[in-house]
C-alpha cells in the first residue's frame, strides 16, 4: 500500500533526524531531557518531541512558545519541507528564528540579518531577539516590498534599534516572484 510505504519512509526519516539531534546535543554537550523538565531548568538543555500530523503546522505551534527557532539554512534546492517548516515559523510563528550554516558555528555571528514588514509579529519577534542583537556588531533590517500603509516601515524599525544602542543598516528589495522565505534565506 502506499500508505504504508509512506508511513515507513516517515519513520525512518524521524529516525534520522532524532540521531543527528542526538550527536548535535552531544557535541554541543547539551543533556536530553523531557520537555516539562527542561523548563524547569537554566543551564543548557534540549528536549525531543515526537507529533503527528501536519509537520509545519507542528513546529508553529511549538515555536509559539520558545524564546528563539535555530535550524539550519534550508537548502534552496534539496529539502522542500525544511523550506516549508522554515517559511511557516517565520511568518507565523511569531517567533525569532536564528538560522545557522548546515555546517554549524564555530563563534556566535558578528551579523544579524531581520526581516521587517512592519507587523504585529515583526515587532514582537525583534523585541525577543534583542539579547541577540544587543551582542551583533552589526544588524540589518530587511524589508521585501512595501510594508503596509499605516504600519512602521524600515526607516522608524532603524531608529527604534539606533535607540537602543545597535548599529543598523535598513535594506529594501523588491517583492520576490517566488516565495518571500526564500528571498530572505538568499
Amino acid at each position: 500500500m502506499i500508505s504504508d510505504s509512506h508511513d515507513e519512509a516517515t519513520a525512518a526519516f524521524a529516525r534520522t533526524l532524532r540521531a543527528a539531534f542526538e550527536e548535535r546535543s552531544d557535541t554541543a554537550g547539551a543533556r536530553i531531557v523531557p520537555v516539562r523538565e527542561a523548563l524547569k531548568q537554566n543551564n543548557v538543555t534540549c528536549s525531543w518531541t515526537d507529533e503527528t500530523g501536519l509537520l509545519a503546522l507542528s513546529y508553529v505551534k511549538a515555536a509559539r512558545v520558545c524564546d528563539l527557532v535555530v535550524m539550519f539554512k534550508p537548502d534552496p534546492k534539496e529539502h522542500f519541507i525544511e523550506r516549508e517548516i522554515f517559511e511557516a515559523i517565520l511568518l507565523t510563528s511569531g517567533a525569532p528564528v536564528f538560522l545557522t550554516p548546515r555546517s554549524g558555528l564555530a563563534e556566535v555571528p558578528k551579523r544579524a540579518l531581520v526581516a521587517w514588514d512592519g507587523s504585529l509579529q515583526a515587532a514582537r519577534a525583534v523585541r525577543a531577539a534583542m539579547p541577540l542583537l544587543e551582542k551583533a556588531e552589526q544588524t540589518t533590517l530587511l524589508t521585501i516590498g512595501e510594508t503596509d500603509e499605516g504600519t512602521p516601515g524600515v526607516e522608524a524599525a532603524s531608529l527604534w534599534l539606533e535607540r537602543a544602542g545597535l548599529s543598523v543598516t535598513a535594506k529594501t528589495v523588491d517583492w520576490p516572484k517566488g516565495p518571500i522565505a526564500e528571498r530572505i534565506i538568499n
